[in-house]
C-alpha cells in the first residue's frame, strides 16, 4: 500500500513538474508585433529606395475578425504619412500569422512559429504574391538586444521568433533578389527590440554581398549566390603579395571552411551545405570586413 502512494505521489509531482515546463515555454514565446511596431530594412525591397520601414497602425475588422493593420514607408524613419497599406494581419493561439493583402477577402498563412525541426507548411510571400512551401532545418535560440529568440533555420534563410524573416515581415520566403535586404532593426513603441547581426548600426546597409572597400583592402567575392560545389571566386586588388588565410565560417560564427594562399586571385570549390555564410581573409597586416554568400 504504502509502495503504491510513493509511486502514486511521484505521478502526480511528474505531471505537476510537466505542466510548470509547459507553461514556462508557453510563457517564453514572444509573439509576432503588432500596434507600434515598426521594422526598418536596408535593400530597398519591393519599391525603389535604400531603407524602407513596415509600421503597424490600428486595426481593421474582417469577416468579424480584429486584424493589425501593416503599412510600407519608403524611409528608414517610418512616416504614416508618406506610407501604403499593404496587409491586414492577426496571430492566434497556434503561433501562426495570418494575414489579408490589400483587396483580398481571405487569409494567407504569413508564418507559423509553432513548427519544429523538419516539419513543413506552404507560406504565402505577400511582396511577390505567391505560394512556396517552407521547411524547417533546424531550430536554435540567439540573443538580441537581450531578449532570447527562436531562430528558425529553413533553406538558406531564418525566421526570427516575434520578428519574422530577415528579409522583412512580408517578404516570409528567399527569393535570389533578396540578397541584399536585411531587417536592421525592428522597435515597438520606439523601444529597441531586435537588432540584426548584419547590421551594424539600425540605420547602416548590412555587410555587402558583392563588394567590400575598407581603407587598407579592396575585396571582390563572387558570386553571391551559388550552388554546391560550384567556384566562389576572390579577387584582392590590394595588397595581395602578403600572405593570407580566406576563412568561411556559418551562421554561429564557427569557421566551416578555411585556406591559406598569397596570390591576387583565387577559385575554391564551395562544398557545404544550404544556408548563409559569412566569407574573410586575414592576414598578419589586414582582416577584411566579412561578405555573405549563399548556397542553394
Amino acid at each position: 500500500m504504502r509502495n503504491k502512494l510513493i509511486r502514486l505521489l511521484l505521478a502526480v509531482m511528474a505531471f505537476g513538474s510537466l505542466m510548470l515546463q509547459l507553461q514556462a515555454q508557453e510563457a517564453d514565446y514572444i509573439p509576432f508585433p503588432k500596434e507600434g511596431a515598426v521594422w526598418h530594412v536596408a535593400g530597398g525591397g519591393h519599391i525603389n529606395s535604400a531603407f524602407i520601414s513596415y509600421g503597424v497602425v490600428g486595426d481593421t475588422l474582417i469577416n468579424d475578425i480584429l486584424y493589425a493593420k501593416m503599412y510600407v514607408s519608403p524611409t528608414f524613419d517610418f512616416d504614416i504619412s508618406n506610407s501604403e497599406y499593404l496587409t491586414a494581419y492577426r496571430e492566434n493561439e497556434q503561433k501562426q500569422v495570418w494575414g489579408i493583402p490589400v483587396g483580398a477577402t481571405d487569409e494567407r498563412l504569413m508564418y507559423d512559429f509553432s513548427l519544429q525541426s523538419g516539419e513543413s507548411t506552404t507560406v504565402y510571400n505577400f511582396v511577390f504574391g505567391e505560394y512556396q512551401y517552407v521547411v524547417v532545418d533546424f531550430i536554435r535560440l540567439e540573443t538580441y538586444i537581450g531578449i532570447e529568440r527562436k531562430v528558425f533555420e529553413l533553406d538558406g534563410y531564418v525566421w526570427y521568433e516575434g520578428i519574422g524573416s530577415e528579409f522583412g515581415p512580408l517578404r516570409n520566403t528567399a527569393f535570389v533578389i533578396d540578397a541584399t535586404q536585411i531587417v536592421t532593426c525592428v522597435e515597438e513603441n520606439d523601444a529597441l527590440v531586435f537588432q540584426s547581426p548584419f547590421a551594424i548600426e539600425c540605420d547602416s546597409l548590412p555587410l555587402a554581398i558583392d563588394d567590400v572597400h575598407r581603407a587598407d583592402l579592396s575585396v571582390n567575392i563572387y558570386p553571391s549566390i551559388l550552388k554546391s560545389n560550384d567556384l566562389l571566386n576572390i579577387n584582392l586588388s590590394e595588397y595581395y603579395n602578403h600572405s593570407q588565410t580566406l576563412f568561411i565560417t556559418n551562421y554561429t560564427g564557427k569557421v566551416v571552411y578555411q585556406v591559406s594562399f598569397s596570390t591576387q586571385t583565387l577559385s575554391i570549390p564551395i562544398s557545404l551545405p544550404k544556408g548563409s555564410y559569412f566569407v574573410y581573409s586575414k592576414s598578419d597586416a589586414f582582416v577584411s570586413k566579412p561578405v555573405r554568400i549563399f548556397i542553394f
